[in-house]
Formats: C-alpha cells, structure tokens, sequence
C-alpha cells in the first residue's frame, strides 16, 4: 500500500528518455507508456546511418539533411522551410509575434512550449539536468555543460564541423543554427534577419521608413 500511495505523491521524476520533468512517478510511467512505449529505432539512413521512430521523421531527416530542398518560403523576410507547418510557425511567431504559451505564474507568454516549460523552472526550482560527477542540479542542458567544462574541466566533442568556417559544434541542431548566421542578412536597427538584401531593403523601407539603394548587377 505504501509502494502504491508513493507512486501518486512521491516527485518529482524525470524520464531519462527525453529530460521532461513530471510531478510523481505515476504521471512518469504514463509518459513513457504513450511516448516511448515503441522505443526501438525503426528507420534507418542509408546515408549518415542515423534510426528513426516513425516513417515522417525518417524522411524529414532526408530531405532536411541529404537533399537541402526548401519548397516553403516566407514572402515576408525570403527564409525557406522544409514543410508548410514549418513556416506558418514562423510567421505566426516572428512576424505576428504570437506568444500562445503562457505561464501561469507569472502570464509571461512565450512563442513555443520548449520556452515555456524552461521558464517555468525558474518559478518551480526545478533542476532535471544533474551532473554526475557532483550531483548538482541545473534547469537547463547548456547550463550542465557550462558547469562540466568550468567545473571538472570536461568538454563535449564538437564534432559537427561548419562548412563554411570550420567552426565546431556538439549538436547537429548547434551547427544548423549557426549555419543560419551565413545565410542571412540582418537588420542594424532591430536585429530581424532577412534570406538577401531584397527582403533585407523591403523591410527597412516598410517597418523602418529608411530608404536604400539596391546594388545592380555589373
């Protein structure tokens, strides 16, 4: 009977699959049994030998990774997506500046449920990331690997090389967004950043009322 009561009240637990926090180990156990049950890689890469889930991943990875097509492009600032969901996302949040996700704290809204729910550590406490080496807590990813490198001197292989600069990287996902800053052209006034100087020009003349020449092609 005491197993059992724990399992409603004890918490709280972090699943080990993905870093979410829950609140005891009966929602943890609900988690796992509807997001992970099937943990076994289905899909695999023929090219870069990486396993998926699911047949929609297996081939966003594909086409995001060994193909480069963007089909979706924003008619506001040019940036391209692999998927129409993709760019309605963006400019729902970066030209609309939606924030739908909103703390029940503090009613700070945040555009996406990543931002929200690390947030909202802040008002919690709630620290999942743990270093096993002295057991402190931390409630963000990038804060633990700060803490290894200065800490216990233990940096994490950067083995995701920028084409471009050769500047390296530890995720796929850190080098994508780096690979961001060659591609765009950013706005000196409010930071915004633009696929090319067309979109880049538009933009100035219509937000910023700052008129610029266009370069013609020699």
């Amino acid at each position: 009977m005491g197993k059992h009561v724990k399992m409603h009240t004890a918490g709280p637990e972090v699943c080990t699959l993905c870093g979410l926090t829950f609140k005891n180990f009966d929602c943890l156990r609900c988690h796992i049994y509807h997001y992970h049950k099937h943990s076994a890689q289905q899909f695999m890469c023929e090219e870069c030998g990486k396993t998926f889930r699911t047949h929609y991943k297996f081939l966003l990875h594909k086409k995001k990774e060994h193909t480069g097509i963007r089909n979706f492009k924003c008619t506001t600032c040019g940036k391209a997506f692999f998927t129409n969901t993709a760019l309605a996302k963006h400019v729902r949040m970066t030209h609309e500046k939606m924030r739908p996700h909103v703390c029940e704290y503090c009613s700070t809204g945040f555009s996406s449920k990543y931002a929200l729910l690390t947030h909202k550590r802040q008002h919690t406490n709630e620290k999942p990331f743990v270093c096993e080496h002295c057991l402190e807590g931390f409630r963000q990813r990038v804060s633990l690997r700060s803490h290894l490198k200065s800490k216990h001197g233990i940096e994490e292989a950067k083995d995701f090389l920028c084409k471009t600069c050769e500047k390296g990287f530890a995720t796929d996902y850190a080098l994508s967004v780096h690979q961001r800053s060659h591609e765009t052209k950013k706005c000196e006034i409010c930071s915004e950043n633009f696929a090319g100087d067309e979109y880049l020009t538009n933009h100035l003349r219509e937000v910023h009322q700052v008129e610029v020449e266009m370069k013609e092609d020699s």
